[in-house]
């Protein structure tokens, strides 16, 4: 039996609604992982169970560790302390950072705030606010599989008018599962 990863990884997501995102990054991310660590394996389908499971849980290691840093993230923390609090859940669960792993970024997770465009860098200066537009983006490595998910979200209330933007971005996402992966 044969799979492909961009047609599974949402499987094991906790957080649905960014699987159609989740299993483009995941497949460029493994694609990257093998052009630099495995450059003798290729294949980037799974062929056997065990595969399925291990991409699996190394999902269910991401989803679950950015489903516990949205509900973690309050107003006054920063984003240093957020990423730690992360990086704790993905070696409680066996998982190593994949962005720490491959090119040695300074934080288990990559967190922006606000006009950040992606991957910020955590930081004990960047102090988190109500009314934050967040992006946190999770990519581990778990039992030799890797997987990547992110999300944004205001932090609690949106004092500064963000939640438009969030929801015309799920609207493209859904818009896209629609069409299915044909870019």
């Amino acid at each position: 039996m044969l799979f492909n990863f961009g047609a599974i990884i949402g499987l094991a997501s906790l957080d649905s609604h960014y699987n159609a995102n989740t299993s483009t990054l995941a497949v460029r991310l493994e694609n990257n992982t093998t052009n630099t660590l495995l450059k003798k394996k290729r294949n980037m389908s799974i062929t056997k169970e065990s595969e399925l499971v291990g991409m699996k849980k190394a999902s269910e290691a991401v989803a679950l560790t950015l489903k516990e840093m949205r509900k973690f993230a309050k107003p006054g923390m920063t984003t240093k302390e957020l990423d730690n609090y992360g990086g704790q859940i993905l070696n409680d669960m066996g998982a190593k950072s994949a962005p720490y792993l491959t090119y040695g970024f300074p934080g288990w997770t990559c967190i922006s705030i606000n006009n950040e465009f992606c991957h910020g860098i955590p930081s004990d200066k960047k102090i988190l606010d109500e009314g934050d537009l967040i992006n946190i983006d999770v990519s581990a490595e778990l039992d030799g599989f890797w997987s990547d998910n992110g999300e944004s979200f205001v932090l609690e209330s949106d004092v500064n008018q963000h939640q438009k933007l969030i929801e015309a971005s799920k609207q493209i996402l859904h818009k896209y599962k629609r069409w299915g992966s044909h870019f």
